[in-house]
């Protein structure tokens, strides 16, 4: 029950974040989305055995995050889940790629270890860059702008609903697991027995409340688009910063700084 709970407020302290005032909060919504998405294209390019390349990058949240007031453990927590998967797609590197690639204060690093390496950092700078854009940017403004590029209206929706509504999803777990425990009070969790019942009352409860939240929201005028997705006006400042960042990071992309310096320690 407590982990249910702690789901929730995770995802809602994403929404309390946007709603935040800094130099960050005031950049437009587009501006942010593509400064974001030039910061994975330039991630994702390396390769996979460029590691002392990745390092420039990390200007990107180490300087946004304090800018933007965001608590760095709201970051790391989350970038935590994600680094799971990681982990085990890039085992197999440790294990196949095991011919010497360089030398570090006499211990040998193989390839291996470095594309593994790259795999984890790519993951955590991705990651962070994508939760700094959500913790920076309300929900109907960040849809909004997606709508506003051209994204197909079925997708952005499909989307946006998908987040909304999985609070109600989680407050349907909630509640189900606590009438639950109320009849088995002595379990420590839902028996396997059980589990398949109770997916399947889940499945039913969430059929039940998303016809009637379609029907409130046809009531209030909803026909394929939500009302509440204003366009904010480009601003010179956003301009500025934009045109900022988005040159700073194809600059770190493209120098050979960070390989330098990489160079002192590795030969």
């Amino acid at each position: 029950m407590s982990k249910i709970t702690e789901a929730i407020q995770t995802l809602s302290s994403l929404e309390e974040l946007a709603l935040e005032k800094s130099p960050i909060h005031r950049l437009h919504p587009g501006v942010k989305i593509i400064i974001t998405f030039t910061y994975l294209i330039a991630v994702l390019s390396f390769n996979r055995y460029n590691l002392t390349g990745l390092i420039g990058l990390f200007f990107y949240p180490a300087l946004i995050i304090p800018l933007a007031g965001i608590p760095f453990s709201a970051i790391i927590k989350r970038v935590i889940i994600a680094l799971p998967f990681s982990l085990f797609a890039g085992i197999s590197n440790l294990i196949f790629e095991r011919t010497t690639a360089s030398y570090i204060l006499g211990l040998p690093i193989t390839y291996g270890v470095i594309s593994f390496s790259t795999l984890m950092l790519k993951t955590l700078l991705c990651v962070s860059a994508v939760l700094i854009l959500a913790a920076t940017t309300g929900t109907f403004d960040l849809f909004g702008q997606l709508r506003r590029f051209k994204i197909p209206k079925v997708l952005v929706l499909t989307i946006m609903m998908t987040y909304r509504y999985i609070f109600l999803l989680l407050l349907e777990v909630a509640n189900m697991t606590k009438a639950y425990h109320m009849r088995a009070p002595n379990e420590k969790g839902i028996r396997m027995k059980d589990m398949g019942s109770f997916v399947g009352q889940l499945l039913l409860r969430c059929f039940d409340r998303s016809e009637r939240i379609y029907v409130a929201m046809e009531s209030r005028g909803f026909h394929g688009e939500y009302s509440g997705m204003a366009l904010t006006k480009l601003d010179s400042y956003s301009l500025l910063m934009g045109l900022l960042f988005i040159f700073t990071i194809l600059l770190l992309r493209f120098c050979f700084l960070p390989q330098f310096i990489g160079a002192i320690f590795i030969h």
